[in-house]
This record gives C-alpha cells, sequence and structure tokens, in this order.
C-alpha cells in the first residue's frame, strides 16, 4: 500500500508587495515594539548607505516583545480579501 504524502502543519506566507496584508507587517512591528532608533536604520537603507539584510538586522535588534505579543499583532492584520481569489489560482 502507497503511503500518503505527510501534509505540512503550518504554511508561511511571505508578503513583498501587499498582496496578502493590508499592513507591512514588519512596520507594524518595529512600531508597536521597536525602540524608534529603528526609524535610523530605515532612513541609512533608503539613503542607500546600508543593505536590506543589515537594516532588517538592525531593526529587529531592536524588537522588545513577547512571541505572543507578536502573535497577537500579527493576528490582528487583516488580510486583503483577494488573497483568497490569489490561492485559488
Amino acid at each position: 500500500m502507497k503511503q500518503q504524502p505527510k501534509q505540512p502543519t503550518a504554511f508561511l506566507f511571505l508578503d513583498f508587495d501587499g498582496t496578502i496584508s493590508k499592513r507591512d507587517v514588519t512596520d507594524a512591528i518595529l512600531e508597536q515594539y521597536a525602540d524608534k532608533d529603528w526609524l535610523v536604520s530605515e532612513t541609512e537603507w533608503r539613503a542607500g548607505r546600508i543593505g536590506s539584510r543589515a537594516c532588517l538586522s538592525e531593526q529587529m535588534a531592536l524588537v522588545r516583545a513577547t512571541r505572543k505579543q507578536i502573535d497577537a499583532l500579527v493576528d490582528s492584520i487583516e488580510v486583503d480579501e483577494g488573497f483568497n481569489e490569489l490561492l485559488e489560482i
């Protein structure tokens, strides 16, 4: 008897272009839980003085939140109505 492939227990969606969420999740986390110095890294990145990897690394190091707080914030962000249609394609 052929075994069925194991079904994934979780999915990860990355939303770089606003296709999924109505609000930028990274910005929401930074605005809610990061030291305001995250804006310094943002300015450096926008000016082209640092890359996106360095910017995000610096910014995330300034976040002070529990997993529960992050999960609650992420759960509160609305998903675009058109996302279900995109999944069906």
